[in-house]
């Protein structure tokens, strides 16, 4: 769910506490109330669900019910023996339009939009035809006009200004690629807090990793044919004549090499130009990606839920829960501060920066009459 977005929905599942069957037909004996970073239960403002089948229904949420980092729904039903659930019980929020990246279905980058009046090609041609050689024929007659046109195009001076731009780009690429593997290395493995659902961004962080190596990628072929580009045109100036040879009015036979390397330079800087810009926007993406837990650092309102013994599946209400946290595999003990009731089966601990000074941490909630609560996290750092 996207924080304080409009046009969201959350989907409820109702169920007789009998027998554990899906209730259809309720929608008007359903209501929610709403909390936001464990404040306090604000009826939701679509008063009854709309149905959609085998005991599902769902909530119209509006744009200021989303404005939290965390939030959670308690539905409930007036008819006997039925118990309602979200679905997820509880959302973390994400950053508004936060998978509005520009990559294509076959993992290249977006080609339209990206930079105007530019268009992105796949690969840069290494073709060594492109290139001169040390053979007598640079030493032949060139006219004025062609040594002219060397000096305007300042070739040696360009390939510089490239391989500066290569890398600024190279470092913005490493420290994206830094970013997401240790956004992969953090992200939970199994279910986040009692959910039946993973997180939603695991598909958007595989397509920011992918197409950071792609980048990469582009950035080692532009990077080789530009240094050989640079060898070659720093030997041609070396071996070409600085007026006519010998009186001759001929012109040298590399025109048309000299023409392509001038062709290529200019391909080069505009291909430049477009992985700098597509650069930029994925740095600016993984900036905002939210940070999680942190590590050794105090977080308020970790919520979580408690289910009756008797059928395992029903909220557990008036508790007295203890709680205990193990970090990086050690032994079990107490958290500092003692979990509170929030309401319909739902609690919530204040942990402190002590619970939380390990990379995974185990937390298990118990309590009489209800099954044990367990919830591993991996914080970041």
């Amino acid at each position: 769910m996207q924080k304080n977005v409009t046009g969201q929905k959350w989907i409820v599942f109702a169920f007789d506490r009998t027998d554990g069957s899906p209730l259809t037909g309720d929608a008007l004996n359903i209501t929610a109330n709403l909390r936001i970073d464990g404040g306090a239960a604000n009826a939701v403002d679509d008063l009854n669900p709309t149905e959609l089948e085998d005991g599902y229904y769902s909530f119209d949420i509006t744009q200021a019910e989303t404005n939290g980092d965390m939030v959670h729904i308690s539905p409930e039903s007036s008819t006997s023996n039925i118990q309602v659930i979200g679905v997820p019980g509880t959302y973390t929020t994400t950053a508004p339009n936060y998978n509005a990246l520009g990559i294509e279905s076959d993992g290249d980058i977006t080609k339209t939009n990206l930079c105007a009046n530019t268009t992105l090609v796949d690969t840069t041609s290494t073709n060594t035809d492109m290139r001169g050689t040390d053979s007598a024929a640079l030493a032949s007659v060139a006219t004025e006009a062609r040594l002219a046109e060397l000096d305007a195009a300042k070739l040696p001076a360009t390939t510089d200004r490239n391989e500066t731009a290569l890398a600024f780009i190279s470092g913005d690429t490493a420290a994206i690629l830094a970013d997401t593997n240790q956004m992969q290395g953090k992200l939970p493995t199994n279910n986040f807090m009692g959910s039946s659902v993973t997180t939603d961004k695991d598909g958007e962080i595989d397509s920011i990793l992918a197409e950071s190596r792609h980048i990469s990628g582009d950035l080692v072929i532009v990077s080789g044919d530009t240094a050989a580009i640079l060898v070659d045109t720093n030997q041609m100036q070396g071996k070409l004549p600085t007026n006519n040879f010998m009186g001759s009015s001929v012109t040298t036979d590399k025109d048309g090499e000299i023409d392509s390397i001038l062709a290529e330079s200019r391909h080069i800087s505009g291909d430049l130009v477009i992985v700098s810009g597509d650069t930029v926007a994925i740095k600016a993406k993984t900036d905002n990606l939210p940070e999680g837990i942190k590590k050794n650092t105090a977080y308020s309102n970790f919520q979580f839920f408690m289910r009756d013994t008797s059928d395992h599946v029903s909220a557990k209400t008036g508790l007295s829960v203890s709680s205990n946290r193990s970090i990086d595999g050690g032994a079990f003990a107490s958290t500092a501060n003692s979990p509170s009731e929030i309401s319909n089966g739902f609690y919530k601990i204040d942990l402190d920066a002590a619970d939380l000074n390990g990379d995974t941490i185990s937390f298990r909630f118990s309590a009489t009459g209800a099954d044990d609560t367990a919830i591993t996290i991996i914080t970041n750092v």
